[in-house]
């Protein structure tokens, strides 16, 4: 495996026995990550940033100005099938940054997205105040004892609607460990409680990684 500290010494004259196409690209790669430190993204929205968030958020915006225009004819408010658009995944399990949350929510809003936004987070109500924002509807990511997923859900958000993002009827297996299976008729009992309370997207409903298996 490449590591960076080989690239640098490459960089520096280090002779390395590398197939030459793939060192080529990595080389290129690499010049443009360094010697670009002086570019900064034009997306910097309503806030000032330090220069390691600034960093980050300048490859998630090149991603996101390439992702972005091919959605915004895509949604549902101009004939396509997107009817919401997440804007992060479990971020309240390990930041806080509300102000990194309001600049991808002002990003997405000023691209474009203009159907409903939202933050799919844990069951607790720490998960739940660190991840959520006003503005994007706050959901869930659970997959057994709905009822009691949705208590902090319910007490920090009164009368909203309830909605599972990530409704696990499965687990992923990692090396070596034993096979995760779900049973059908737990999950059965997850699902009618899941549809009585609000609306929820089975994940995954089939396949993964591994060729359709799970």
């Amino acid at each position: 495996l490449l590591q960076r500290d080989d690239v640098q010494m490459v960089m520096h004259g280090r002779k390395m026995v590398f197939n030459e196409p793939i060192l080529e690209k990595i080389m290129v790669r690499y010049r443009k990550s360094v010697l670009s430190e002086v570019h900064h993204s034009d997306a910097l929205i309503d806030y000032d940033i330090d220069e390691y968030d600034e960093r980050y958020l300048r490859h998630v915006m090149d991603y996101y100005d390439e992702l972005v225009p091919r959605l915004i004819p895509l949604q549902i408010t101009h004939g396509g099938p997107v009817i919401m658009m997440q804007v992060e995944n479990e971020y309240g399990s390990y930041g806080d940054d509300k102000e990194y949350l309001k600049y991808l929510y002002n990003f997405f809003r000023k691209k474009g997205m203009d159907v409903p936004l939202f933050t799919a987070d844990g069951t607790s109500k720490e998960c739940l105040l660190d991840g959520t924002i006003d503005g994007c509807l706050p959901i869930i990511n659970c997959g057994s004892r709905m009822k009691e997923g949705f208590v902090a859900h319910e007490e920090l958000f009164p009368g909203v609607p309830k909605m599972c993002m990530e409704m696990w009827n499965g687990w992923y297996d990692t090396w070596g460990c034993e096979h995760h299976v779900t049973s059908a008729d737990a999950y059965a009992i997850s699902l009618k409680d899941m549809m009585e309370m609000g609306s929820f997207n089975i994940y995954m409903f089939i396949g993964g990684t591994n060729f359709g298996f799970m």
